[in-house]
């Protein structure tokens, strides 16, 4: 049978024909085999914790985790792990499509412990908060939810970072900041103990620019102290679309408002803090 060159291409999306090694070490059996030829679609975040823990996220198609570390970028048997699976998620969970991802973070003192937010897994035309003790094997809905947390947005949203954030010296503290539009009446909400339940910080007002609530930084060269008995870094900055700058130079006992009132004019997608706790 002839075969056209048109029909071979389109054959070759989904498969490919070997009865050859493909490597020294790795033997292709003959017949027809997946060839992996990818998608479209973008990564727009990556984390990395200080012991090499990596995750990323993509506006098309949930998160990702690397199975080694940064020390084994080069073995050939580590690879990145989809974390929005049947198995892995709640028990009949519903998405959207595409299944994007608005942001995904390591706890770095307990590097097990991951937040994502993807779409309600309730069905519910909104976003969740999700928290994997488990390096995201399993998740666990916590039951914040937000509107506008598109991870697919045609905004600048989709690619900024720092919209959740735990605190470094204790993973059991985590900030989640709100999107523009989010249906919440504040801008930041915080959990005390590892993500089972969250409330709001008060003082700081829900944001009215996209895109919302981003850019948070911790200050960890600025110490610690001990809150109600628990750990925390005392400095953190956070950054509401249209609002202005919040920092706590406490733990998160007290927030106020910093820097001109320029800053309620503005919003920020990305920052990193540096060694002398120098805000960028």
């Amino acid at each position: 049978m002839k075969i056209s060159r048109r029909l071979f291409l389109g054959g070759v999306a989904a498969c490919a024909l070997s009865n050859h090694a493909n490597s020294a070490n790795e033997i292709i059996p003959s017949g027809w085999h997946t060839l992996l030829l990818g998608a479209g679609g973008l990564i727009t975040g990556l984390d990395i914790a200080p012991d090499g823990t990596m995750v990323c996220r993509t506006d098309e198609y949930g998160c990702y985790r690397w199975s080694g570390t940064t020390a084994t970028i080069t073995n050939p048997s580590d690879k990145w792990v989809q974390l929005v699976t049947p198995a892995s998620m709640p028990a009949g969970s519903k998405f959207a499509v595409p299944l994007s991802c608005y942001e995904c973070v390591i706890a770095y003192g307990q590097t097990s412990r991951l937040a994502m937010i993807v779409s309600n897994s309730t069905g519910a035309s909104n976003w969740a908060v999700y928290i994997s003790n488990d390096h995201g094997s399993h998740w666990r809905n916590t039951g914040l939810y937000m509107l506008n947390a598109d991870g697919n947005s045609p905004t600048l949203q989709k690619g900024a970072s720092g919209k959740i954030l735990f605190d470094p010296n204790n993973a059991d503290v985590v900030y989640v900041g709100m999107p523009k539009g989010s249906g919440n009446d504040y801008g930041v909400y915080r959990s005390i103990d590892g993500g089972v339940t969250f409330s709001p910080i008060t003082s700081i007002a829900a944001p009215t620019l996209d895109p919302g609530c981003t850019a948070m930084c911790f200050d960890v060269h600025y110490g610690t102290t001990t809150v109600g008995g628990q750990l925390r870094t005392k400095r953190l900055l956070i950054p509401v679309g249209g609002q202005g700058l919040w920092e706590t130079l406490d733990g998160g006992q007290n927030f106020v408002e910093v820097g001109s009132t320029s800053l309620k004019t503005v919003s920020i997608h990305q920052a990193q803090m540096d060694f002398d706790g120098v805000y960028y």
